[in-house]
């Protein structure tokens, strides 16, 4: 005779077992996101996460609290232009550097009655590979955005917000304003920020002051 399968009874609700307790090398995830810009100036909110539990379940966090980013633009944002166009105006100026010298060179060698066969085999890839170089070092050093929340900032270049490259948070170590300018020491870099070079410089200059004092800023709001 067939053998008859037993089915669990389904007993009472119980409390959490050890596995829904939170893991201490758990992986948190964002799970809401609002980002509104505005005259410039971006202001991300992070509401709440999830925390990854010993049997792989996802739980929200329920308290925790909310964190906003202030966000400014440079006026070397490339915003919505393409990658090519961002490219060309920053080979601009490298490739006139480097090929001024060469073509100098050349005329010079042609009023000898002199070769310059030289110049175009040897001298025109060269400017052009150090010209290539030179952009590249340029874009990945030029801000295009810093943002700061409480006790952190992080300042991304205009290669990275081209390649959409996360925001790497770093802690504040000092912060010296000017009528003039920002000094703004983060992680073991400190950047010159300059009104000519930022759109709302003095949000931003309040923002950097706010963010590295974050308990007076929270008592002057309160």
């Amino acid at each position: 005779m067939p053998r008859r399968r037993r089915t669990p009874r389904k007993g009472p609700a119980t409390a959490p077992s050890r596995n829904d307790e939170p893991n201490p090398k758990s992986l948190f995830l964002p799970w809401f996101r609002v980002s509104v810009a505005q005259n410039g100036v971006n202001f991300c909110v992070f509401a709440g996460q999830y925390r990854r539990t010993r049997t792989g379940h996802l739980l929200p966090l329920g308290t925790a609290s909310i964190d906003v980013a202030t966000v400014f633009e440079s006026t070397h944002h490339p915003k919505d232009e393409s990658w090519g166009l961002v490219y060309t105006r920053f080979l601009a100026r490298p490739l006139g550097v480097c090929t001024v010298p060469l073509m100098v060179g050349a005329t010079t060698s042609a009023l000898l009655e002199q070769p310059i066969w030289a110049y175009l085999v040897w001298g025109l890839p060269a400017a052009i590979a150090l010209a290539t170089v030179w952009t590249h070092f340029s874009m990945s050093r030029t801000p295009a955005e810093v943002g700061f929340r409480p006790g952190q900032a992080a300042v991304r270049s205009v290669y990275d917000v081209l390649v959409d490259h996360p925001w790497d948070w770093k802690p504040i170590f000092n912060v010296r304003t000017t009528s003039f300018d920002v000094e703004l020491a983060i992680g073991r870099t400190t950047y010159l920020l300059q009104p000519p070079q930022w759109h709302e410089f003095p949000a931003l200059r309040t923002a950097a002051r706010e963010a590295f004092r974050p308990e007076a800023a929270a008592s002057s709001h309160a």
